[in-house]
């Protein structure tokens, strides 16, 4: 049993470690998040943002150190390697999808693509879901039904976690919270491999989130924040020796409960308001509660208690019979519904949500026609007029492109627009050199859908035109 506090102090201490190399690295070589990239950057310095690296590393030490202890927890790892080593090289995939991302950028398509190879490999292996336990001490055999809802649940806790990493420290703290629920669990059961993949997980993450708390120095990215989605997503399934696994779903949900309702509430109002369900906006809980007027690290401890409630509700389901189960589980349903009425999470108006549909396909059409027009671009001049046929559609008054160095800038302006009266300006660092937008129509934000549009349209201008351009004009 001392394996399992080993393994958590030797991860804390990798974290603490490389956390700082990591970030010193990043700096040295520009991978860093600047700010005002998006509309959905908080964020005022730039920062590192592959520190996911650093919980990785320490998290993979002390259980590769297993394979080489002669020991009966080693016993755990020798004695299941397809399983063991399954685990473990399952989340290299994923490891490099998040570096990826982080650095050059992936899309949508692309990222489930992976996710979902990883979860089939597994589910081959054995990490499946074949049984759900229900209150009432009732047990549903899921039959055909195993395979989908195995990958539904690898990959919708892969994501899950990656959508809630808004505010520093968030992602990681409440990850801690999902890893104790899930190792208070496994103790109860004696399930020693469970309790030492959730120690393992808890020091890594507790070292990172010295540097990752509000002000964080760091960013975990897609590296760690998929990482951990999919550790907790698989080690939640806990296999018996015949590789089939029965799942008492309830419990690793409510440990969860944070990031799953923030993910079905995103992609709830998405579809409801004709958006892609994949596309990012600035409508998460925590940034319902950064609006309401709560300053970053408060809002960051608010989720803290309330991920702390989910666990505890997670627990006490854990250890009470089937019918106060049952009972804990309909209080936990009414007391989210409140929470999200008070957010202001969705709006019924069929007027209202109609309007949004109507606005939300003329802005698809105006990033699909942006998309037609920059692939078939020869030249930077093509591109710019795309963009800014782009931005006239979004209504702004003005756009300019300041180069780094050696070009004309370029700049266009709707004729029957004034610098006086110009309300809303991002300026948006891009490869070919500083981009600012403007509006002058009296608004004081830039909506929600209108701020993703935009940032897609400079992100494929960014990463995928102007590189693309510039080659072809050297060449």
């Amino acid at each position: 049993m001392i394996v399992v506090p080993a393994a958590f102090l030797l991860a804390l201490a990798c974290a603490l470690l490389l956390t700082p190399l990591v970030r010193d690295t990043a700096k040295r070589l520009g991978s860093v998040e600047a700010p005002d990239t998006s509309f959905r950057k908080i964020h005022v310095d730039s920062t590192p943002r592959v520190g996911g690296l650093a919980i990785v590393i320490a998290f993979y030490l002390p259980l590769l150190g297993l394979f080489f202890i002669d020991s009966q927890t080693g016993a755990l790892f020798t004695g299941e390697p397809s399983m063991a080593i399954g685990l473990l090289l399952g989340g290299l995939p994923i490891v490099v999808l998040g570096i990826y991302d982080d650095i050059i950028g992936v899309g949508a398509i692309e990222k489930f693509a992976i996710q979902i190879a990883v979860a089939i490999s597994l589910f081959s292996i054995g990490f499946r879901i074949e049984a759900v336990s229900l209150p009432f001490d009732s047990t549903l055999q899921l039959g055909i039904f195993a395979f989908p809802l195995t990958i539904i649940w690898i990959v919708g806790l892969i994501n899950a976690l990656n959508l809630i990493d808004g505010l520093d420290g968030l992602a990681a703290g409440v990850a801690v919270f999902a890893a104790a629920t899930i190792f208070a669990v496994a103790f109860a059961h004696n399930n020693l491999l469970m309790m030492l993949f959730m120690a393992a997980l808890a020091g890594a993450l507790l070292g990172f989130l010295v540097f990752n708390f509000n002000p964080a120095t760091i960013f975990m990215g897609d590296t760690g924040s998929l990482f951990l989605g999919y550790v907790i997503a698989v080690t939640s399934l806990q296999t018996s020796t015949k590789g089939a696994a029965t799942v008492a779903l309830l419990t690793p949900v409510l440990a969860l409960g944070l990031p799953i309702l923030d993910t079905l509430l995103a992609l709830g109002r998405r579809m409801l308001r004709g958006q892609n369900p994949f596309k990012g906006d600035r409508e998460h809980i925590h940034h319902k509660l950064l609006d309401m007027g709560l300053s970053h690290r408060s809002a960051v401890l608010f989720l803290y208690t309330i991920s702390a409630t989910f666990a505890l509700f997670a627990l006490t389901v854990t250890v009470t019979d089937g019918i106060l189960s049952a009972a804990l589980f309909g209080a936990a349903i009414i007391a989210v519904m409140l929470f999200v009425h008070r957010l202001g999470g969705f709006v019924w108006d069929r007027r209202v949500l109609a309007e949004r549909r109507q606005k939300n396909t003329v802005l698809r059409q105006t990033q699909r026609k942006f998309n037609r027009r920059a692939a078939e671009a020869e030249d930077i001049d093509m591109v710019w007029s795309a963009l800014v046929d782009a931005v006239s559609d979004l209504q702004a008054a003005r756009v300019e492109l300041t180069p780094a160095a050696g070009s004309v800038r370029k700049q266009w302006r709707r004729q029957d627009s004034s610098v006086a009266t110009l309300v809303i300006e991002r300026v948006i660092p891009t490869t070919a050199g500083e981009l600012t937008i403007a509006w002058d129509d009296g608004r004081t934000l830039l909506a929600a859908e209108e701020g993703g549009v935009l940032d897609t349209l400079v992100t494929t201008m960014d990463r995928q035109i102007m590189p693309r351009v510039v080659s072809s004009s050297l060449a």
